[in-house]
C-alpha cells in the first residue's frame, strides 16, 4: 500500500519522524488485513530526497516511526518498506532522474514480489492517488483507491474498488464489510451480457408466406402423382390461392411491418375460405 495520505497524514514533504500522524483507524485496518493473511508492504515515492528537502536517512527514520506507531496501536507489523528517492526535476544531481521504481512505474512492486516471493495477481495495491492505481495495474495487482488524498477527484479512477477510508478498503478486501460503492471507471469499456456485436434477426411474416407457398406447391405435386382429377373449379381455386399468397409476399417485402402482417392475416382468411369452397364443390359433385 501507499504511505502518505493512505496510512499517515502528509500535506507536504515529511522528513521529521516527530511529525508522523497516523490516519484514524489506519492501524486497525492494517491489523485486519494482516489477520486475514496478507503481508503488509509499504510502497512510497519520496521525491523530497531528490529535491533536497530531506535525506534517505530521514525517510528511514519516518518509516521506523510509522511501523512503531502501528504496532503500538494495533499490534500489526509492517513487513517491509520500499521507497523511491528519485525525481526527474530534482535538485540533487544523483537523484535527479526518472527511475523504474517511481510510481506510476511498477518497479517497487516487482522488487517486493521478487524479494518476498509474492504472487502479484493475488495482491492488492491500495493508495490515494491514481499513480498508485496505475502502478498496481502495471504490476498485475488488483487495486483500491481510498479517498483520503483527493476526495474531490475520487469519482474517476481505473481502480477496481473505490472507498472512503483504509478501514473500508480492508473490509472490502477481506470480505468483512458490505463492500464499497461502485466505481466510476472513465476509460474502461463496459459490456453487459448480450451486448456483443452479434445481431439476431427474427423471422418476419414474409418467411411464413413463402413457406406456405412451398407447402402448396408440394401438395399440388402430390395430387398429380396420385392421379387426382382437376376440375376447372379446383384449378381456378388453386390459381386464386397462389395469387392471394403472392400478393401477401409482396406486401410483406415492400410494406411497413404492421401493414404486412394485416395482409398476411387477410390472405390466410381468404385461403381458408377458398379451400372451404373447393371442398363444398367436391361434395356437390
Amino acid at each position: 500500500m501507499d504511505r502518505d495520505d493512505t496510512i499517515i497524514q502528509n500535506s507536504g514533504d515529511l522528513g521529521d519522524p516527530d511529525e508522523v500522524r497516523l490516519i484514524a483507524d489506519a492501524a486497525a485496518a492494517i491489523k485486519q488485513l494482516q489477520e486475514a493473511g496478507y503481508r503488509i508492504i509499504v510502497i512510497t515515492n519520496q521525491g523530497g530526497v531528490a529535491r533536497g528537502k530531506y535525506s534517505e536517512d530521514d525517510v528511514d527514520a519516518v518509516n521506523q516511526r510509522i511501523a512503531h506507531l502501528i504496532t503500538e496501536e494495533s499490534g500489526a507489523l509492517i513487513d517491509r518498506f520500499y521507497y523511491c528517492p528519485f525525481h526527474p526535476n530534482g535538485s540533487v544531481t544523483q537523484y535527479a532522474c526518472e527511475h523504474p521504481w517511481r510510481k506510476p512505474q511498477p518497479g517497487m512492486l516487482l522488487q517486493a514480489a521478487d524479494d518476498l516471493d509474492l504472487d502479484l495477481a493475488q495482491c492488492w495495491m491500495v493508495g490515494d492517488q491514481e499513480r498508485d492505481i496505475e502502478a498496481g495495474i502495471a504490476a498485475g495487482c488488483r487495486t483500491v483507491l481510498v479517498r483520503t488524498g483527493q476526495p474531490e477527484q475520487a469519482g474517476v479512477t481505473k481502480a477496481d474498488l473505490l472507498v472512503a477510508t483504509l478501514t473500508e478498503a480492508a473490509s472490502a478486501i477481506t470480505g468483512g464489510g458490505e463492500g464499497p460503492p461502485e466505481t466510476d471507471r472513465n476509460d474502461v469499456d463496459s459490456h453487459t451480457p448480450g451486448s456483443d456485436d452479434t445481431t439476431v434477426e427474427a423471422a418476419g411474416p414474409d418467411d411464413q408466406v413463402i413457406t406456405r407457398l412451398t407447402d402448396l406447391h408440394t401438395e399440388l405435386r402430390a395430387m398429380r402423382a396420385a392421379g387426382s382429377e382437376f376440375t376447372a373449379g379446383r384449378l381456378l381455386t388453386m390459381i386464386a390461392l397462389i395469387l392471394v399468397l403472392g400478393l401477401a409476399v409482396g406486401c410483406a417485402l415492400y410494406m411497413e411491418p404492421q401493414s404486412a402482417v394485416v395482409w398476411v392475416v387477410v390472405a390466410g382468411v381468404g385461403e381458408l375460405a377458398l379451400i372451404g369452397l373447393v371442398l363444398l364443390l367436391g361434395r356437390q359433385r
